[in-house]
């Protein structure tokens, strides 16, 4: 009796992680929260007698051994850039690489499970509490930005580390991220994450799962709601001012149109074409068009990224096979190369390399040959599942679209949660539409 009432439900883990991610953000944990959850569930992996592969795993496989690579190339310093030690670089070395096997157990634990045990339904559900935790953070980043408190694991830090301001990020749960980027300081929402670039980028992603699984099916009182709900968010990220993450949402309605096109679903298209012009009106005589006008006309980060990614290729081709191992610091700056930081001003010059999209951290860090087997068990995913019609396969092959465009723009290797539980949804939903295809490997009894 006792046993069955400790009995913890099928994909506890996976449910923890995506519904419980605010709690993780709580305690100062967000952005380890893969990383710890990831450890239950390879338990869980471990003990299977079989344990089913993807297609498309061994280029993943191959991806990881080339990223490991990496190690041995972390001294190198190539012209152009600011001197440093491997062990100086060996700490954001070692957190990307176990970022990447985390996410590697999430999608083979959601693979593993049955649909019976855990329906692609419930996991879209997950998804779509984790985008309305999102929402709320967003909506306590405009109304109270500068709200943050000290978490508990930042007070269990010792004060020499809990003191570097690259951690606090981390472990300082804050709501908003107050720039100037327009004119004056701006209130940008990122709980319940640690930038609002990885706020962005999620909003945007679960907000696709959160049409797809509270909407689209939704009855009539629910679809207000969740129609609420999703205005909300909308909202929220224009007064993000990430342009990014309107690029994506540009990318979805597009994405959506061309399917009903050539589905053709006439009706359907018709009521979307409606509907965007009905909430084009509506921006269109609200705040929201003068905030978007005032962003687009003060690109004051252009110059720097423009600056950054013209020296990630120009590095990459000193490395192409395999990279650097990680990111390197550029001599000057994009305004002069005698531009640097000093004693005076520790944010001049000096900008690294490979931050400002995870694609030019892939060049940067595996190589030409590294970024292509990056995306191959995703391309693998997304080509199998071109036949599928189902909200699942198209939310699914959106998300893989939307993430692959936003390597442009945002450093996400670390928050790689959402795609590659994405690349699980995709992989068991082909799985469920045909014959198992899937590799079998070995695991343990």
């Amino acid at each position: 009796m006792l046993r069955r009432l400790l009995a913890l439900p099928p994909g506890w883990p996976l449910g923890l992680l995506l519904v419980g991610y605010p709690v993780f953000w709580a305690l100062g944990l967000s952005e380890f929260a893969t990383d710890i959850m990831a450890i239950p569930m390879a338990i869980e992996l471990f003990r299977r007698r079989k344990i089913r592969l993807p297609k498309g795993f061994g280029l993943w496989l191959l991806f990881l051994l080339w990223s490991a690579l990496g190690i041995f190339v972390l001294g190198v310093n190539p012209r152009g850039t600011v001197p440093d030690s491997a062990s100086s670089r060996l700490l954001a070395y070692s957190v990307r690489e176990i970022s990447y096997i985390a996410v590697t157990i999430v999608m083979l634990y959601l693979g593993n499970l049955t649909t019976k045990r855990v329906p692609q339904a419930k996991v879209v559900r997950w998804l779509g509490y984790f985008f309305i935790a999102t929402v709320a953070g967003g909506v306590l980043g405009m109304l109270a930005p500068t709200f943050n408190f000290t978490s508990p694991f930042e007070m269990a830090l010792p004060g020499s580390i809990r003191s570097n301001s690259y951690v606090q990020h981390l472990v300082h749960p804050a709501a908003a991220q107050v720039q100037e980027v327009i004119s004056d300081a701006s209130a940008r929402p990122a709980a319940p994450f640690a930038y609002t670039n990885a706020w962005g980028f999620h909003v945007t992603l679960l907000g696709v799962w959160f049409v797809a699984g509270w909407l689209v099916k939704a009855k009539s009182g629910a679809r207000i709601v969740s129609t609420l709900i999703l205005a909300t968010g909308f909202v929220t990220l224009i007064y993000s001012l990430n342009r990014g993450a309107w690029i994506g949402v540009g990318i979805a309605v597009l994405f959506i149109a061309v399917r009903l096109a050539l589905r053709g679903r006439a009706t359907v298209l018709i009521s979307l074409a409606l509907a965007m012009a009905l909430s084009g009106g509506i921006f269109y005589a609200s705040p929201l068009k003068s905030v978007v006008e005032a962003r687009l006309d003060n690109g004051k980060s252009d110059d720097i990224r423009a600056f950054t990614t013209i020296k990630a290729f120009e590095l990459s081709l000193e490395s192409p096979v395999i990279g650097f191992g990680s990111t390197r610091t550029a001599y000057g700056s994009s305004a002069s190369i005698a531009v640097g930081k000093s004693a005076s001003c520790p944010q001049c010059g000096n900008p690294p390399i490979g931050i400002n999209g995870y694609m030019y951290m892939l060049l940067m860090s595996t190589g030409y040959v590294g970024a292509a087997l990056f995306f191959g068990l995703w391309a693998v995913q997304v080509w199998r599942a071109r036949r599928l019609h189902s909200p699942t396969a198209v939310a699914g092959t959106l998300v893989m679209i939307m993430t692959s465009v936003y390597g442009f723009f945002y450093d996400a290797a670390t928050w790689m949660l959402v795609p590659f539980v994405t690349v699980g949804l995709l992989w068991r939903e082909v799985s469920e539409s045909g014959p198992v295809r899937d590799t079998p490997a070995e695991g343990r009894g």
